[in-house]
């Protein structure tokens, strides 16, 4: 029986494919780039996808994997942030900036992955490990859709911070000139940027207050 997760990992792992990875930014040395042209957002991908419907020992490799690649992209994009070009500019970039909106598709094909993954496994006492990874504690220990909840409010949370933000296109109509779109304050960046980590602190919180109130009753 195919689930869900699969169904939804492979859709978004279509659209991660097909959007752009990275903005167009010649001061930072970045050219636009679509995932279907970066092997690792190949590996990211597909890893999550497979992860989605195969055995647990096995999807868990894979998950771990599409994981440690969008977490690799998210790195060397925020290498060009060093960049000489970058230095003196009235817009202060932030690792944010340089992400594109297929990289956040993947990271959705990768919560899908191991949403589907957890809800494989039989139910437990205990959430384990997996109390750091946003509801999906809560979904070992059969609270399936109080989990489901933190992991859309961190998704939320997420969302927020990509509309933060600069948007691929302004840097693609800044291209031309070789110059950065104009500076502006980023307080509103650095808010969304707090916000995925309070909802995924409450949600940790949460978890070993239900699995301790679990384990007593």
């Amino acid at each position: 029986m195919i689930r869900p997760q699969a169904v939804g990992a492979a859709a978004l792992g279509v659209l991660a494919l097909v959007s752009i990875w990275s903005p167009p930014v010649p001061r930072a040395e970045l050219s636009q780039s679509f995932g279907f042209q970066l092997a690792l957002a190949w590996v990211a991908v597909l890893a999550a996808v497979a992860a989605a419907v195969t055995t647990s020992r096995l999807g868990t490799a894979l998950a771990a994997l599409s994981g440690l690649a969008v977490a690799a992209w998210l790195g060397w994009q925020s290498v060009h942030l060093l960049s000489p070009g970058l230095a003196g500019q009235d817009l202060r970039l932030l690792p944010i900036d340089l992400l594109g909106e297929g990289w956040y598709a993947a990271l959705g094909v990768w919560a899908l992955a191991v949403d589907g993954l957890v809800s494989r496994l039989p139910e437990a006492q205990r959430p384990g490990w997996l109390a750091v990874l946003p509801g999906m504690g809560l979904l070992r220990i059969g609270e399936a859709g109080r989990g489901r909840a933190w992991l859309a409010g961190v998704a939320a949370a997420i969302l927020m911070v990509k509309f933060a933000a600069v948007d691929s296109l302004e840097f693609a109509a800044f291209q031309h000139y070789a110059e950065l779109p104009p500076g502006r304050p980023r307080i509103l960046a650095y808010v969304a940027l707090g916000l995925p980590l309070l909802v995924w602190a409450a949600s940790v919180v949460d978890t070993w207050r239900v699995s301790r109130l679990a384990a007593r009753g």
